[in-house]
């Protein structure tokens, strides 16, 4: 199970690297069709990396409007979000299940108004997720990586991903194949 979560780790690096460098050769190509007020800054980026550990940290709902514009959309393995109240309903199920999760930023490349952002969480899987009963265990570095696009300093489309078998596997859960139909 370790050997499979560190090699799992490399490919989601590959990812970030292979979105980030992307974002470079968009940039390279398209650099003048982006207006300079349009373009997300590291200090704004960093403003608004600030809200969004708030969010996450602080598990207040009320805080999303520091975030995500009125028409966002998010895409995530808890399924598409995009209005505040399917929002909450993300972030009340995440932080139920870990109420002591913390988000760390790994790094970021910002592009035009794309932030394409490397990060991780840590916590312990005390509530429940899915059907599933947490049992206690802690899990840490489990990486996860977001593609957003920002205007006038909030998210209007969000795509985040991250390695959700990691923080079963660290937790003792385990997969196993489905029963099979006897053919007779």
């Amino acid at each position: 199970m370790k050997n499979f979560i560190k090699r799992i780790s490399p490919i989601l690096a590959i990812i970030f690297v292979l979105a980030a460098y992307g974002c470079k050769e968009m940039h390279q190509e398209h650099q003048g069709d982006i207006e300079e007020s349009a373009a997300l800054t590291d200090d704004d980026f960093k403003v608004l990396w600030g809200h969004i550990d708030a969010l996450w940290e602080q598990k207040d709902i009320s805080l999303a409007g520091n975030v995500y514009a009125e028409n966002f959309t998010r895409v995530s393995p808890g399924g598409t979000s995009s209005s505040y109240d399917e929002l909450s309903n993300e972030l009340n199920a995440i932080n139920g299940a870990y109420p002591d999760m913390t988000l760390d930023l790994k790094s970021y490349d910002l592009c035009g108004n794309r932030a394409v952002v490397h990060w991780s969480v840590n916590g312990t899987f005390t509530g429940e997720l899915g059907g599933i009963k947490g049992n206690g265990k802690p899990f840490e570095d489990v990486v996860g990586v977001t593609i957003m696009y920002v205007e006038d300093g909030k998210i209007v489309n969000d795509e985040s991903y991250w390695d959700t078998f990691s923080v079963f596997a660290q937790t003792g859960f385990s997969i196993s194949a489905p029963e099979m139909e006897s053919e007779e």
